[in-house]
Formats: structure tokens, C-alpha cells, sequence
């Protein structure tokens, strides 16, 4: 069972990675079109602001769940740091709870805000708001297994990890 837990997560964590960098080169690119076109050409390309805030949007999202799945992300170790070994494993379980939660949040409160958006359409694009929103709950779905493959001690990150 860990195995395949642990064979999931990293699967996941390498999609993800090619999903971010492709995202993120994509709009990126369309960025720099944009400008080009609207300042050189005098030509507006009407979609690039809406699929560029899309793709922003998902890139930041997908390489947030990547951060945690990695231990990456910010957080203030100050007091941590100092506990014994077993008050340090307490905490980084109770933070690892935490995050649990809050991803599972992420997931409840995304979804409904996707029902709330899926009848409105972005207006160069003529695609549902949804697309935008979905980052959301999506994130937290990989997240929340990140986050259970540590408490399950199948991706054990944190405790190996040197303080800076």
C-alpha cells in the first residue's frame, strides 16, 4: 500500500512539474506576444489577457501543491527548531493536520465556487469562468494526498530537512 502511495506521489509531482513548466513557458510566451503585438504592431490580441490570467493562475496553483508535497513552501521554524526530537515530530504532525485541513477546505469552498461561475463566460474568450476557478479545488485535492502520504510517512520530507 505505501509503495503505491509512494509511487502515486511522485507520479503526481512529476506531472505536475511538466504541467507548471509548460503553463507557465505557455503564457509566458503569450505575454511577451502581447506586449509585442499591442506596442509594435498596434494590434491588441483580445484572448491574451484572459488566457494569460488563466494560465497564471493554474501555474501558481499546481507549483503551490508541488511546494508542499516537497516541504518547500515558507514557514517559520524558530520555535521548532527548538523542541526536543518527539515535540518536534508532534509538530510537524499537527502542521501536517493543518494543512490537511486547509486543503480540504480548498477543495469544498473551490467546488463551490466553481457552481457559482460556471454560468458566467470570460468575455474575449467565450469559455467558462469555471476554468479559472478550478485551479482551486484541483490544487487541494493534490495537496490533501501530498499532505496524507507525509502523515502516513510514505514521503517523509520535513524531518530530514536542515534548517537554513
Amino acid at each position: 500500500m505505501t509503495a503505491v502511495l509512494e509511487r502515486t506521489s511522485r507520479a503526481l509531482i512529476a506531472v505536475t512539474d511538466a504541467l507548471v513548466a509548460l503553463i507557465a513557458g505557455g503564457f509566458t510566451c503569450l505575454l511577451i506576444i502581447a506586449v509585442i503585438s499591442r506596442y509594435v504592431f498596434d494590434f491588441s490580441i483580445v484572448t491574451g489577457v484572459e488566457l494569460t490570467r488563466i494560465a497564471f493562475v493554474w501555474s501558481c496553483f499546481l507549483a503551490a501543491a508541488n511546494a508542499v508535497a516537497r516541504a518547500r513552501h515558507i514557514r517559520v521554524t524558530i520555535l521548532r527548531d527548538l523542541l526536543p526530537e518527539g515535540g518536534v515530530a508532534a509538530v510537524n504532525t499537527f502542521v501536517r493536520l493543518i494543512t490537511l485541513a486547509f486543503a480540504t477546505a480548498m477543495i469544498w469552498y473551490g467546488s463551490q465556487l466553481c457552481l457559482k461561475v460556471l454560468p458566467t463566460y470570460f468575455p474575449a474568450l467565450q469559455i467558462s469562468q469555471v476554468w479559472l476557478y478550478l485551479a482551486l479545488p484541483i490544487s487541494g485535492c493534490l495537496i490533501a494526498y501530498h499532505s496524507l502520504a507525509q502523515l502516513i510517512g510514505v514521503t517523509d520530507t520535513w524531518e530530514t530537512e536542515k534548517p537554513a
